[in-house]
């Protein structure tokens, strides 16, 4: 499991231009008030599980790459981050494009444009690649496949002979979704018998300048947190320099209700 990389992504929920009406100083009140917003904003990801081991990843759009077990018989399954989109490539490049009005370009740049559509041959999926795997069962478990009696089943062969199995491309539009809750549908592929694991590249999050005002909010409270309790947020200090860090121990209660909304839990 994994996220775009882009080592120039800087998440910033609440633009410069946002920080008065979120009851934020000003650059001239505040020299360094948005490099504060961004470390709320990276603390924000963090905390709500968006971002992966290597630290990529954000409540923006963001392409994740996921390998996901199906429950045995069933080609149903939730990815584990929600919500998902389709990305129209228009959009993405406007967005890509459009330092101005406040919209930070980086931002988009966790993500890639979507092609293809879903099963309706309408909607935009939030898939770019998707691929299955047909899994060996446990020893003393048995292999049984819809044609086992009419004939030589080369999955029924591979199960007791063959390597570790090998992923096969699934059509996207052949797929459906839920962009709320995360719920996917897949197609039986050979012989009708159901995936074991499907790996899948998809789209998740929200616009960079759309972002829910709960977590714009969540995202000033932080701040102004922050701002408030400088003693408690010392690190380390030295001549002529004193060092404060973002800790979760700035995400009290009232931030708490604001994103836990959004929080991530990831547990197979």
């Amino acid at each position: 499991m994994g996220a775009f990389f882009n080592p120039n992504f800087i998440p910033t929920f609440i633009y410069e231009s946002e920080l008065v009406t979120y009851g934020l100083p000003t650059p001239s009140q505040e020299p360094t008030i948005m490099a504060k917003v961004q470390s709320s904003s990276a603390l924000i990801d963090q905390y709500c599980g968006r971002t992966d081991v290597n630290g990529n990843g954000s409540l923006v759009w963001t392409t994740y790459t996921e390998r996901i077990s199906l429950p045995e018989g069933r080609n149903i399954q939730r990815v584990a981050y929600r919500p998902l989109v389709g990305i129209p490539l228009s959009t993405f490049n406007a967005y890509a494009a459009s330092a101005a009005s406040g919209i930070q370009a980086a931002q988009t740049l966790l993500a890639s444009g979507n092609t293809m559509t879903a099963a309706d041959g309408v909607t935009l999926s939030p898939f770019i690649t998707i691929s299955g795997r047909y899994g060996y069962g446990r020893r003393g478990q048995q292999q049984v496949y819809p044609d086992l009696n009419y004939g030589a089943n080369i999955l029924q062969i591979a199960s007791y002979f063959g390597g570790p199995p090998n992923f096969t491309p699934i059509a996207v539009t052949n797929t459906d979704f839920n962009p709320i809750n995360g719920e996917f549908w897949v197609p039986a592929g050979l012989y009708l018998s159901s995936y074991t694991e499907i790996q899948m590249t998809y789209n998740s999050g929200f616009p960079p300048n759309q972002l829910p005002p709960a977590v714009k909010q969540a995202c000033a409270l932080l701040v102004q947190n922050y701002l408030s309790r400088p003693a408690s947020n010392l690190t380390s200090f030295g001549v002529g320099s004193v060092h404060h860090t973002f800790s979760l121990d700035l995400i009290d209660v009232s931030i708490q209700h604001l994103i836990d909304p959004f929080k991530t839990v990831i547990a197979r």
